[in-house]
């Protein structure tokens, strides 16, 4: 299909679903909500990304006008989470950030109508939450362009934050992720793990467990390659996320004092992990 052929498509499919939503009770029906939800995933169907946006759109303002019980209740949850779930595998910013946008509304949505009558997934399934976690984390292997890997991170960060101590079961995933970018040795990329490693540990830190020395670890590797003079705004970022592994892990200030008073320890790195003693005790 054409350029000018799709636009009329998403033309018509707009207006049909902004007329719909002119009635102000025209989501307390189910049939009515089936309705615009065809329309919607008609729209997300298309294969512009400005069709796909404005379903998104959609979506959203659904979600916050049907009533949740009515959602819950015919099925629309399940739709709409496997609607959404398509478009995070799509490397486009906009699309990225309007969709997770969505999820935490969804997700928000969700929490409030469970908190009455809460629920358990059914037995071998991860419920919404998990699920999405678990794919934004694989997509950050996945994802080539680096500006989109940035994206979506940020939004990953927003999602742990969203979802609270629960996201910490996935910790050590979230650990694996940062180490793979740790280890590609970009400037840029170690900036970026360090960002996430402390945005999230600030999240998952009771957590840590047996966690911390590998934690540690990674923060170490990047301090190798920092210049505490000219990387100041990471270097302040590495200081507060060795604050956290100290306040939660206690004796790593004495396990690094005993490396440190080892001989063999390289004299550069020697000042700088003395350094970063001097801003955690």
């Amino acid at each position: 299909m054409d350029k000018d052929k799709l636009g009329d498509l998403q033309a018509v499919l707009s207006k049909e679903i902004t007329e719909a939503f002119a009635g102000a009770s025209y989501l307390d029906k189910p049939r009515h909500v089936s309705k615009v939800m065809a329309l919607i995933l008609n729209m997300l169907d298309m294969s512009g990304d400005r069709a796909k946006l404005e379903a998104v759109g959609h979506l959203t303002f659904v979600l916050e006008k049907a009533s949740p019980e009515l959602l819950d209740n015919y099925g629309y949850f399940d739709v709409i989470f496997d609607a959404l779930f398509r478009l995070i595998l799509f490397q486009n910013m906009p699309l990225l950030n309007s969709a997770y946008s969505c999820f935490l509304r969804f997700l928000s949505v969700q929490q409030n109508l469970f908190r009455n009558k809460p629920r358990a997934p059914k037995y071998g399934q991860l419920d919404y939450a998990d699920r999405l976690l678990l794919q934004s984390l694989q997509n950050v292997f996945l994802f080539s362009s680096e500006e989109i890997r940035v994206c979506l991170i940020g939004n990953v960060i927003s999602l742990v934050q969203n979802l609270g101590f629960r996201s910490s079961k996935f910790f050590p995933r979230m650990l694996a992720v940062s180490d793979h970018l740790i280890e590609t040795g970009s400037y840029d990329k170690q900036a970026l793990s360090v960002k996430f490693l402390l945005d999230v540990s600030t999240v998952c830190s009771p957590a840590f467990g047996n966690h911390s020395e590998k934690l540690l670890l990674q923060a170490t590797k990047v301090l190798l390659h920092l210049n505490p003079e000219t990387d100041s705004p990471l270097f302040s970022d590495l200081s507060s996320l060795f604050k956290i592994v100290v306040e939660m892990d206690k004796n790593s200030v004495d396990f690094v004092e005993s490396v440190l008073a080892k001989d063999a320890i390289n004299s550069d790195f020697r000042d700088k992990l003395y350094l970063i003693l001097s801003l955690i005790k």
